[in-house]
């Protein structure tokens, strides 16, 4: 009979454990709550803001990247698959440049209206692929929105290496919640 008891305590502490899991995600998904897992941003869970108006600078954004670009992401292992068009997740990242701005790019990082970003060029990726970066160049007034990972200066895939993205691909702004 000692046995028995001792199944059904651990039988409910699993169903208590998978009850915990399906609460977060249902709530997660009502609160529009993120979680990021990826060393680009800080780690942790992100809120989505209601009315989150015009772009700025320094605002930290859910995107669908370009499909090639998420397509790309997919074959090098950076993005797992998603609700994205094409199948891949969306990314967490800082936005530095909006519309306007003037961008300047060298292999030590991102120059955004004379602001350095450190974002060296990596010759390879961490899992020893060959990287190839966005082309070294000034751009006077780009139309596009620039993304940063703040938080992995090095290996952060960012648009140092594709370029801006499109308004259209920006899906959310979001602010952390409980991050490490």
């Amino acid at each position: 009979m000692r046995m028995g008891k001792v199944k059904l305590k651990e039988n409910w502490r699993w169903a208590g454990a998978v009850l915990v899991v399906i609460t977060l995600l249902v709530l997660m998904d009502i609160f529009h709550m993120r979680f990021n897992l990826t060393p680009s941003m800080p780690i942790g869970f992100y809120y989505q803001v209601a009315h989150p108006g015009k772009l700025q600078r320094g605002q930290t954004v859910e995107v669908c990247l370009p499909k090639n670009i998420g397509e790309q992401g997919i074959q090098r292992g950076y993005l797992n698959k998603g609700s994205c068009e094409g199948g891949f997740e969306p990314v967490i990242k800082e936005l530095i440049a909006i519309p306007g701005d003037e961008i300047k790019i060298n292999h030590d990082g991102i120059f955004v209206n004379k602001i350095f970003y450190r974002a060296p060029f990596i010759q390879f990726d961490m899992n020893g692929q060959p990287m190839s970066s966005y082309s070294i160049k000034a751009i006077k007034s780009t139309n596009q929105y620039w993304l940063y990972g703040a938080n992995d200066l090095e290996y952060s895939w960012d648009s140092r290496f594709y370029g801006g993205v499109g308004r259209e691909n920006i899906k959310a702004v979001i602010r952390p919640f409980l991050t490490i």
